[in-house]
């Protein structure tokens, strides 16, 4: 073998080791399309300016909170942006626990002023449904407040933010929040 034969082929494995290097990074980009929910799980607040400059130049959707602590006994949920689609997602787990499906068999109504104004009377809806969302004995702040919170954060911290859609949903028990 000569000794251009052997640079030859340092030049061809060098040339292909960066290409194997460009399709994972390029692999890793569209499985990121498909399904990319970063987690910054609540994140590191000293790290909102740069979250939000990542944000500008990515296609990225960001998990930006997650209410999952007391996953036994209490409501699920995550909150996202997505910059490509603009749109904010709001997603609730379904029924997996005992209390899930207690709180799903709870099937009286609970009348509550209707949110549109309309002087029409009062709105019926599922009495577990509503408690789950908007009330908790052991907690100050319902879940949907401490959603709503999160979603007047990621407007206040990136005004372009307003203009995009809220996405709502879930699975079982979610679906119905």
């Amino acid at each position: 073998e000569s000794l251009m034969e052997r640079q030859r082929a340092r030049i061809d494995a060098a040339q292909e080791a960066e290409k194997k290097k460009a399709e994972v990074e390029a692999r890793k980009r569209n499985d990121c399309n498909v399904f990319c929910w970063l987690t910054s799980w609540g994140g590191d607040s000293s790290k909102k300016d740069e979250n939000i400059e990542h944000e500008k130049d990515s296609k990225l959707s960001l998990i930006t909170a997650m209410g999952d602590l007391n996953s036994n006994e209490e409501l699920v949920y995550a909150v996202g942006v997505n910059p490509v689609e603009e749109r904010i997602t709001v997603t609730f787990r379904g029924s997996v626990t005992k209390n899930d499906f207690i709180t799903d068999a709870k099937i009286s109504f609970v009348k509550v002023p209707d949110p549109r104004d309309l002087n029409e009377g009062d709105l019926g809806i599922h009495s577990g449904f509503y408690e789950y969302l908007f009330v908790h004995p052991k907690r100050k702040q319902s879940k949907y407040a401490e959603i709503m919170d999160h979603i007047l954060q990621l407007l206040d911290e990136n005004p372009i933010r307003k203009s995009y859609k809220l996405y709502i949903t879930g699975h079982s028990l979610g679906g119905a929040l």
